[in-house]
């Protein structure tokens, strides 16, 4: 079913494209820290909201360059990584591939 719309869209001179967003939360201290505590307690790196921010504390902006780095590393190149609302609330963008692949 998909190919077959897929293929339309072709027909159409149009090309399908699809990206990752993957959310998640980014606490203070270490993943060691984090089970010690029973993950009670977490304390997020970011204390109010930072959505579409351009001023970003120096830890995020450490932690996003070893992300995209890492992420990139692992063939997983990323266009974007950007704060949310919510506090310590992050999202990495993968690059768009082709719907087909």
């Amino acid at each position: 079913m998909l190919r077959t719309q897929l293929d339309k869209l072709a027909a159409l001179g149009l090309e399908v494209r699809v990206g990752l967003e993957s959310e998640f939360v980014l606490y203070q201290g270490s993943p060691l820290q984090a089970h010690a505590a029973r993950y009670r307690g977490l304390q997020p790196v970011a204390f109010h909201n930072l959505d579409y921010a351009l001023d970003l504390p120096p830890a995020l902006t450490d932690f996003f360059q070893h992300l995209e780095g890492a992420l990139h590393g692992a063939g997983a190149p990323v266009e974007s990584v950007k704060t949310e609302g919510a506090l310590g609330q992050l999202v990495p963008y993968g690059t768009s591939r082709n719907g087909a692949a």
